[in-house]
């Protein structure tokens, strides 16, 4: 699903409490790792040579061990994310036993990381966490008003926003986007935060989903094919009847706007 708001500022501070960690360890490169609200991790903030080289998935590299097991990886040369360093260290952050992030921390030369390493910049960088969950709150009461607080999709008057804005671009452009809005009766209290993770798995990342009403959701795809909208609204449908049994979603419609 695609990200609600640029954060320009906050993604420029983020930047400078890198650089100034890699100033301070003796580090070439840098980068910072957070996931969001059913988001996969996300590579927030990087710096340094060779960068370029980290990609995601990161859910199946050391970042992702670390944010799963959230303990500290000294990476020796060889085993490294980023050519040419001689080693790395990829730890978690936290604030009060809250996860924040994962940092990447990549050196070269003779001066390797050591395991002694770790106390020391295990101290700074609990100081980068709160500065950067600090920012992260910020932003998030900001623009709390974007989100459905219990299923983290998007509220009923962003999304409304977006279409009001999808349909002049669409005008403009000539371009077409597709609207597809259903519900969900009888499922249950639980139902709407596992129907939007099943949304989410089978949206795309240019797509905007949203929760409309307590049991109605409803989806833009932008610039998508008619038929291949139809797949999507169907493959969702399936894998609803399949995870609440006895529960039919009723579609509402696929609307071109």
């Amino acid at each position: 699903m695609s990200t609600p708001e640029p954060r320009p500022a906050v993604d420029q501070v983020m930047l400078t409490v890198l650089s100034a960690t890699l100033r301070v360890v003796w580090a070439r490169t840098g980068a910072l790792f957070i996931r969001r609200q059913q988001s996969p991790l996300t590579l927030e903030a990087a710096t340094g040579g060779g960068v370029d080289a980290l990609a995601p998935p990161f859910e199946t590299t050391v970042v992702g061990q670390v944010a799963r097991e959230n303990r500290p990886v000294l990476l020796q040369e060889g085993r490294t994310l980023v050519p040419g360093e001689s080693s790395a260290l990829v730890m978690p952050m936290s604030v009060g036993g809250n996860w924040v992030g994962v940092i990447y921390l990549g050196r070269a030369g003779a001066r390797a990381f050591r395991p002694e390493d770790l106390t020391a910049v295990g101290a700074l960088n609990e100081v980068s966490a709160l500065a950067i969950d600090g920012l992260e709150q910020a932003h998030h009461q900001s623009h709390s008003w974007m989100l459905d607080a219990e299923t983290g999709l998007y509220s009923e008057q962003y999304f409304s926003e977006r279409v009001r804005e999808e349909r002049k671009r669409n005008k403009r452009y000539k371009r077409r986007a597709l609207l597809m809005t259903f519900s969900i009766e009888g499922a249950g209290a639980e139902a709407p935060a596992a129907l939007s993770e099943l949304i989410m798995e089978h949206v795309r990342e240019t797509d905007i989903a949203a929760r409309l009403a307590p049991s109605k959701f409803s989806v833009l795809l932008v610039e998508a094919p008619e038929k291949e909208s139809r797949k999507i609204a169907e493959r969702i449908e399936l894998a609803i009847e399949r995870q609440f049994k006895g529960v039919t979603p009723v579609t509402v419609g696929l609307t071109v706007l």
